[in-house]
């Protein structure tokens, strides 16, 4: 009998995960979370709030100025409640200014100070604003104390669109020369001012019967009308040529037709047609107007000044410029239909006065209002007191106007008549509203010297590009990492599967042993293409993380 040969034991290695392999696959999404978490921490820091300083940056010792501070959140919202203090440093002397409050308008301290009595040269404005519920900040500003300052031109102010333009490019009458100009601009919803001047070509006054018609636009009550106009002003001009309109504007747009007629006034008879001009006119694009009077002064006596805007729940600013144009103080700002407020001209040098009103503070541009007043040293009633005006109007003679055809050579000739004719006192009083009315809109604005929100800005996105740096190492660099140490273990791993595998088999048949091998592979290709898979997650899941890091 044969005997059965003994059956071979095969030793099967034992089951288990081994440290080796778990601890990547357990690291790897704790590390995923901690960036995920660090870039929602850093993607969440925003710029709290922020200050804006506004006040002269050179200054005259012991002259007054205007200081405003608008204290901001990262949303540039205003904050409410806020207390500032003002003080100027050199060296190691601080000299406290004034103490500032909310004026109402939230989020908006304001005042005047008293330039300290320094000797020429720089100095340090030191701000320190503070709010309920917020840390304090702190602003220091350069100023410069000079002997003398250079005037300040202002910003020429017309609009930008040409479709807002005055068209008057109808021809003039022949032997007549008929101008027709608002006080500063025209604005729909308020009260205007227009003034008809009718020389001859040469640019000598004509008092002379005229009418105004109303073509289209509502003005003084009226509705134009094309076929026919209705006559909304009537009368004489003055020894200037100048008659003068006054009433609301209900309308943007205006037609108007001045006609001259001939006969003198003070004439018998029907007078005759001598001339006639068509203008068209538009409101600028504002919502506020100041009203004072009046309108000329001896230094040391006051104006009354009032703001009036379209919306009566808005704080309306008000801001007054020396001749030289420094900003030297702003009143409380005026709420609904306030009644004038008297500002006196003590301290003032002589010289044209602006005032500007408008609703938003930083950078009110184009929207600003404005009204001049004469400071004058001599009597009001003397021609000499035209000289600074004429002197204005020349220098500005060859700027861009609103009028299409503005004519340089006729307003020099009228010029020169104002600078050397006798004019009789209330002939001085029409030249000087005319001269004050008809300069070109020149803005000075509040000068602002300090900005924070955009230097905190700055400095939030490069702390943010520092983190975002560390973060993308540890996300790309230990992902990678990791990506490379799995890759690692999976082929080692299958390897000792399939070596454990072909021992246990021992002597199967090729074919069976072939199928294995195959088997492997489509393990260790399908085990790479979740590696790659994950390689791609970890870019998009970086490209995501900095598209929240970058808000500010």
């Amino acid at each position: 009998m044969h005997s059965e040969p003994a059956s071979e034991e095969v030793e099967v290695p034992e089951r288990g995960a081994p440290w080796a392999l778990w601890l990547p696959v357990i690291v790897a999404p704790v590390g995923l979370a901690v960036v995920i978490l660090l870039s929602m921490m850093v993607s969440g820091w925003r710029v709290d709030q922020a200050l804006i300083v506004q006040v002269e940056p050179r200054w005259l010792a012991g002259e007054e100025l205007a200081i405003r501070v608008l204290h901001i959140d990262g949303e540039r919202q205003p904050v409410a409640g806020t207390e500032v203090a003002v003080s100027v440093a050199r060296g190691d002397v601080v000299a406290p200014l004034a103490a500032l409050k909310d004026v109402g308008a939230a989020g908006v301290a304001q005042g005047r100070i008293v330039a300290p009595s320094l000797a020429p040269g720089f100095a340090s404005l030191i701000v320190e604003a503070a709010a309920p519920g917020k840390p304090a900040l702190q602003e220091t500003i350069p100023i410069e104390v000079v002997a003398t300052r250079p005037p300040l031109a202002g910003a020429l102010t017309i609009s930008q669109s040409t479709l807002n333009w005055g068209d008057n490019t109808e021809p003039q009458p022949e032997g007549l020369r008929v101008v027709l100009r608002p006080d500063r601009r025209l604005l729909a919803g308020f009260d205007n001012t227009l003034r008809v001047r009718v020389t001859d070509p040469e640019g000598t006054p004509l008092a002379r019967k005229i009418e105004v018609a109303l073509l289209s636009g509502e003005l003084l009550g009226a509705r134009g009308s094309s076929s026919a106009p209705p006559i909304i002003a009537e009368g004489s001009t003055d020894a200037l040529g100048i008659f003068a309109i006054h009433g609301p504007l209900s309308s943007e747009v205006i037609e108007l037709e001045v006609r001259v007629l001939a006969a003198e006034p003070g004439t018998e008879g029907a007078p005759t047609l001598a001339g006639k001009r068509r203008f068209r006119m538009v409101s600028f694009a504002g919502g506020v107007q100041l009203e004072g009077e009046p309108l000329a002064v001896a230094l040391g006596e006051p104006v009354s000044l009032a703001a009036r805007g379209l919306r009566t729940n808005r704080p309306i600013f008000v801001d007054l410029h020396a001749a030289d144009g420094a900003w030297i103080d702003t009143l409380t700002p005026f709420l609904g239909r306030e009644p004038p407020r008297s500002w006196s001209t003590t301290g003032l040098r002589p010289g044209v006065v602006q005032a500007e009103g408008y609703y938003f503070t930083n950078d009110p541009g184009e929207s600003t209002a404005l009204i001049r007043f004469y400071v004058s040293e001599s009597a009001l009633s003397g021609r000499e007191t035209l000289a600074p005006l004429i002197a204005a109007h020349r220098e500005v003679i060859g700027e861009v106007r609103v009028e299409k055809s503005f004519d340089r050579a006729l307003e020099g000739r009228y010029l020169d008549y104002l600078g050397s004719a006798t004019l009789p006192p209330e002939a001085v009083t029409s030249a000087r509203a005319w001269l004050l009315s008809t300069l070109p809109v020149r803005i000075y604005g509040p000068p602002t010297v300090a900005s924070t929100l955009l230097r905190s800005q700055e400095q939030l996105v490069a702390l943010k590009l520092r983190w975002y740096g560390w973060l993308r190492v540890l996300l790309l660099g230990g992902g990678g990492a990791f990506l490379l140490v799995m890759s690692a273990l999976l082929v080692r791993r299958h390897g000792r599967t399939a070596r454990d595998t072909a021992r246990a088999l021992g002597d199967t048949a090729i074919v069976e042993a072939a199928a294995i091998r195959q088997a492997q592979r489509g393990a260790i290709v399908r085990a790479l293409a979740v590696v790659v898979t994950m390689a791609l997650g970890l870019v998009l899941t970086a490209v995501v993380l900095e598209r929240l890091i970058w808000r500010v």
